[in-house]
């Protein structure tokens, strides 16, 4: 921490209190539905996203001054619950608020500082510290005695300016993967519900009761559990297409020859929540001895089935659908057995092309898989962000990273600086053999930029030729005009007579360009010819515009993008190409930085 900063107890520069507290019935018939008044914020009003919902109905008029007013930019925190610490709002205007909040405001301090400094590791683990009571909750007294580092008021003020751009960006990228984290989800939903109602040739349907062998459930006696014997699955053991084998309770072997006579699992078996969590399905895919409880129901298919296809069918929004029309019971919801037989499945009569189907499914699912993978882990590195700015702010080292502002907002390098970059990728080109034409150059440059994150300023287009940039083709034209410092030698771009005077003073962006050649060196990339160079620029620029991995997807972009003629780039390259080239992208992680 800075010299210049000092450590004060939150009490001892703001003005903290907690809300009142307004009975239910009271609340209801004086003040919901009310035009004007200061808006009252509940805990449930305070959002784990930290926004405020304003327009929850409930207002107080201000001339009733038994109520506490949190004023506009204070901070609300909640003091007491499950939500204690985790809800925390910046008000954008006066408010009154309930008991279990309480409102922090300084005069003398920036305020946005403190509601920042509510989100650092520090606080948090502070806060738990102060937690006490069955239902958790900190008292104001101890709130107040939580210490805060404060830099002199102009500091603060710089600091929440970053602060606010950093928050913003990356709430935006959240967003992002949060949508295609759904999109992702909702593309194989898709698929699979047009499986099951756009029906082929020589489908039929039956009710499950005619196509599987067995229908039952497990035991409907609630066992005695022990350290170890016998693997014991109920309904929180079936996630959506496996079973989850790790968190599993036993039970001894008297209990378990008795489960036996109602029912033996085996693999291959198709096993259904049926209560709480209904219409999940997986399959046994162990062979193991093991018992199930009255939460599972068991499927076992007959010949005329692939068990493949009886669990993707189980699964897909068709079934869920009739499923939640068969649910009974109030409160915690349930299949019967019998509702579960009445169940209509439609199917392929062949064998074979129900495995077909099972086939492309299980392709599309592993590549769904993928996609949920890298925006998970996305929306993971996001959160790390945050806490490694926080932790930095509030220890007097905050920077704005240079590398951290969009492409688009940087000052894009000079003429001459462009094409000391294009020098580094010709030179390891042609030591490799590679092809450096015009276009084969823009392909380097749009991998530079896009893979290693090197600020060339292009904005690239889906044109003719790809990402490809008009500017680029006249930096390659000036190098080789007037100035000599390239030539061309049977088609292929090389140094001219004057490459010295580009090189003279090595740039920055020269040497991290030559860095970034060599590793495609290692990766073999700058061996490839012209139309293996243009073909992962494309797939890269389709997975950047599509935000998919998946083929279909990138092929269906693809196919919207002229190449040369009549031919698009999804003619162009055919899809086995498309195919190995997504995986070589996967294989190297370059989707990462893409997505």
């Amino acid at each position: 921490m800075s010299t210049n900063w000092q450590t004060k107890k939150l009490g001892e520069v703001c003005d903290i209190f907690n809300g009142n507290s307004i009975n239910a019935k009271i609340k209801k018939e004086k003040y919901y539905g009310l035009k004007i008044g200061n808006s009252f914020i509940a805990t449930k009003d305070v959002g784990f996203n930290n926004g405020i919902n304003y327009e929850n109905g409930v207002k107080i008029p201000k001339d009733e001054i038994k109520f506490k007013i949190s004023k506009k930019n204070s901070v609300l925190i909640c003091a007491e619950g499950g939500s204690a610490g985790r809800k925390i709002g910046f008000t954008e205007n006066d408010v009154c608020f309930g008991n279990k909040l309480f409102s922090i405001n300084s005069e003398k301090q920036d305020n946005k500082f403190i509601y920042y400094f509510c989100f650092t590791d520090y606080f948090q683990k502070e806060f738990r510290k102060s937690l006490t009571g069955i239902i958790g909750g900190v008292s104001l007294k101890k709130f107040k005695n939580i210490q805060i580092p404060l830099p002199p008021l102009p500091k603060q003020q710089r600091i929440v300016k970053i602060l606010d751009e950093v928050f913003a960006d990356v709430a935006k990228a959240k967003e992002n993967a949060e949508r295609n984290l759904q999109n992702a989800k909702g593309l194989f939903e898709s698929y699979l519900r047009s499986i099951f109602v756009n029906l082929g040739k020589n489908w039929d349907e039956k009710k499950l009761s005619e196509v599987c062998e067995k229908i039952t459930d497990g035991t409907h006696q609630t066992p005695k559990y022990f350290d170890n014997g016998f693997i014991f699955l109920s309904s929180r053991n079936v996630r959506s297409g496996r079973i989850d084998w790790n968190k599993i309770k036993y039970i001894d072997k008297k209990q378990h020859l008795e489960m036996h006579k109602r029912v033996v699992p085996k693999i291959n078996d198709i096993l259904l929540a049926k209560n709480g969590t209904t219409g999940v399905a997986a399959m046994v895919d162990k062979d193991v001895d093991f018992d199930i409880y009255v939460s599972l129901a068991l499927l076992r298919a007959k010949e005329m089935i692939e068990p493949n296809f009886l669990l993707y069918f189980v699964n897909s929004p068709v079934a869920k659908k009739q499923f939640d029309k068969r649910l009974k019971g109030s409160g915690v919801p349930n299949l019967h057995l019998e509702e579960i037989r009445e169940v209509v499945i439609p199917f392929p009569k062949s064998i074979k092309e129900q495995k077909s189907i099972v086939a492309k499914l299980d392709v599309l699912s592993v590549e769904t898989k993928k996609l949920e993978a890298i925006y998970k882990q996305k929306l993971t590195d996001l959160e790390e962000l945050k806490k490694s700015v926080l932790k930095k702010a509030f220890a007097g080292e905050l920077v704005q990273e240079k590398n951290t502002v969009p492409v688009a907002q940087m000052v894009a390098p000079s003429p001459f600086i462009r094409n000391q970059v294009h020098a580094a990728i010709i030179d390891q080109v042609t030591k490799n053999s590679g092809s450096t034409t015009e276009v084969a150059v823009a392909k380097y440059d749009h991998l530079l930029q896009e893979i290693f994150g090197l600020n060339l300023g292009y904005q690239f287009q889906t044109q003719q030729f790809g990402p490809f940039d008009a500017q680029i083709k006249r930096l390659i034209y000036s190098g080789l005009g007037p100035n000599k410092w390239f030539t061309k030698r049977s088609g292929m771009i090389v140094f001219g007579n004057n490459i010295n005077t580009l090189l003279l003073r090595q740039s920055n962006l020269y040497r991290a360009a030559q860095s970034a050649m060599k590793e495609l060196t290692k990766l073999g990339i700058t061996k490839l010819d012209a139309d293996k160079v243009e073909l992962l620029s494309t797939i890269c620029h389709s997975i950047k515009e599509t935000k998919s991995i998946v083929s279909d997807k990138v092929r269906e972009f693809m196919s919207q993008w002229p190449a040369d003629g009549n031919r698009t780039k999804a003619d162009k390259f055919s899809s086995e190409q498309t195919q190995k080239c997504l995986d070589f992208i996967v294989k190297n992680n370059w989707h990462l930085k893409l997505l």
